[in-house]
């Protein structure tokens, strides 16, 4: 009889401790984000433009992300992000002896699959640090070569400069309202040049901003 009193405790105590564990216990969840980001590169470059090649623009950025939990603060983020990225190079022209500046724009687009360990010291917080994968499929930059007729809108593909597949270092900073509605700032640097070896060393460098909003509330 004291057998069964004891272990009706014992039984009852550990269903109270997995019932309180499911309340208080943060939930895996997924969302989508949109967002801003400034990028460029650091290191040389060869653009189809002379001048100072690498500087920091301002391009767009989305994706979808998720947060696997294995404790209670500490957590796995994935995201697959589509990447507007790229640089500005500020060239200078002389006609009839007078200087006159120009900006041109190196335009990549990117998927990255940045792969994130996440320290969240409270539900809303998380700081977040890890690798991410990028491909680079696309770099177009304007035509600039004076003995080819060219449209003044026209853009070379420069895909050839680039290393596709780079690998880069990520830290970031995540915080989520009750709402489901999650803001993130992301630092972005690359671990390996972006541009093959004929054409610089820089490497892609990258601030991003973004509003998401989490359809499985943690």
């Amino acid at each position: 009889m004291k057998i069964s009193i004891l272990t009706s405790i014992l039984l009852l105590f550990m269903a109270c401790s997995l019932s309180a564990q499911r309340r208080f216990y943060p939930k895996n969840f997924f969302g989508a984000y949109v967002g801003a980001n400034v990028s460029g590169f650091y290191g040389d470059y060869q653009s189809n433009i002379e001048g100072e090649s690498g500087k920091f623009r301002l391009r767009t950025q989305l994706g979808f992300f998720g947060n696997i939990y294995f404790q209670r603060n500490i957590s796995l983020y994935l995201s697959l992000d589509l990447m507007l990225k790229g640089a500005l190079t500020k060239g200078y022209e002389y006609p009839a002896g007078n200087e006159i500046s120009f900006i041109a724009k190196t335009n990549l687009t990117a998927l990255s699959l940045p792969v994130l360990f996440n320290y969240t010291p409270k539900n809303e917080w998380g700081i977040m640090i890890g690798p991410q994968l990028s491909y680079v499929f696309s770099a177009k930059e304007p035509w600039h070569k004076s003995d080819n007729y060219k449209p003044e809108d026209y853009e070379e593909n420069v895909l050839y400069k680039f290393n596709q597949i780079t690998v880069d270092g990520v830290f970031a900073v995540n915080y989520a309202l009750y709402n489901g509605i999650t803001f993130q700032f992301r630092y972005t640097l690359g671990l390996m040049p972006i541009v093959k070896e004929d054409y610089g060393n820089a490497l892609s460098s990258s601030f991003l901003f973004y509003v998401g909003y989490i359809f499985t509330k943690p």
